[in-house]
């Protein structure tokens, strides 16, 4: 079984100097994004998206932490996991549930489905499905904001697959030597698909060697701890824009739900891990950590009704996305 190399951490006392509502929002942020999600999952299954859905439940602190501390115009890449920098990163709830079910005003136009979200507006600047592909556009945005000598940061989440193409290394060797402000975030959920580290081409792999040894800062983060991952970040933004130079973070999380669809592998009788992996896993929850440390502060009725109105505010988007039109075909050409 897979284990985590921290204990569960529920330490959040960095966090203690901020004001109620600044802790609130950080909540509001992780649990908007794991509420969207569940409502996909639940929805999935009638049939009404006809997308490949890759979802990242139990990852959400990464993409919370990031963003958090990124400005609205530098550039975001995603891979295929790509809903929650999505979210993250404010983009519209409608336009994805539309861009899910196939609708016109999806994100995409309902063209590109889970994989390939958009929002530039919001600086996010596109997922994919390409293994590696997240890494190569962002260093390219970040060669660009060099160039033209902006003070912004580009940013690429990518996965344990993508670090099995060679692409992805050609890039961070080509980041350091060109000096682009990138930050390199790694989802070590601990399997590509449903391969799992300790087998297959990643048995032997050594991130931190190989990202040391291109000259590259590496940091290795509790990546279910919003804490951790908030401050961590920060850090390491701020030297990237100090130093004009890359950053690779590999955050330590898990996905409780299979690699593409709605359900627990263990349901569907696919053993390459068991229910008590993931029930061991579960206890680590990013979203109900955060959420007992905010109760023993004394806002248990602050979370109890910022839930109500989540829960409310996304099931009545998701209705609006369900009677959306469909695309005609002369939309078939467009933004192609």
């Amino acid at each position: 079984m897979i284990k985590s190399p921290y204990k569960i951490n529920k330490n959040f006392s960095k966090l203690n100097p901020f004001s109620k509502k600044n802790l609130l929002n950080i909540y509001h942020k992780l649990y908007f994004s794991r509420f969207v999600e569940e409502v996909i999952q639940n929805e999935y299954p009638n049939q009404q998206m006809k997308t490949p859905t890759h979802l990242g439940i139990g990852q959400e602190a990464i993409s919370v932490g990031v963003c958090l501390n990124l400005k609205k115009k530098d550039a975001i890449f995603s891979h295929h996991r790509s809903h929650l920098p999505y979210i993250s990163s404010d983009g519209s709830i409608y336009k994805l549930f539309c861009e899910l079910l196939g609708k016109k005003n999806g994100s995409s136009g309902g063209k590109g489905g889970s994989v390939h979200l958009c929002s530039r507006s919001n600086g996010f600047y596109g997922s994919t499905a390409i293994l590696g592909q997240a890494i190569g556009l962002a260093a390219g945005a970040g060669l660009a904001f060099k160039l033209k000598k902006k003070k912004n940061i580009s940013v690429a989440f990518f996965g344990n697959s993508s670090l099995e193409e060679g692409l992805s290394f050609e890039t961070l060797n080509f980041c350091s030597l060109k000096n682009i402000p990138t930050l390199f975030v790694y989802e070590n959920n601990f399997y590509s698909t449903e391969m799992p580290n300790y087998k297959g081409d990643m048995k032997n792999f050594n991130p931190q060697k190989i990202v040391k040894g291109l000259g590259i800062k590496y940091l290795k983060v509790d990546g279910n701890n919003i804490s951790d991952v908030f401050f961590k970040s920060k850090y390491a933004i701020d030297y990237i824009k100090k130093n004009s130079r890359p950053v690779f973070i590999e955050f330590i999380t898990y996905r409780w739900l299979e690699h593409c669809g709605p359900y627990y592998d263990y349901a569907l009788k696919r053993y390459y891990r068991t229910k008590k992996e993931v029930m061991y896993w579960k206890k680590f929850c990013p979203v109900a950590s955060f959420k007992k440390f905010l109760i023993k502060k004394g806002f248990n009725k602050d979370i109890s009704l910022l839930e109500k109105k989540i829960n409310k505010k996304v099931n009545l988007i998701y209705k609006k996305a369900l009677k959306s039109k469909k695309p005609i075909l002369k939309d078939l050409q467009t933004n192609v």
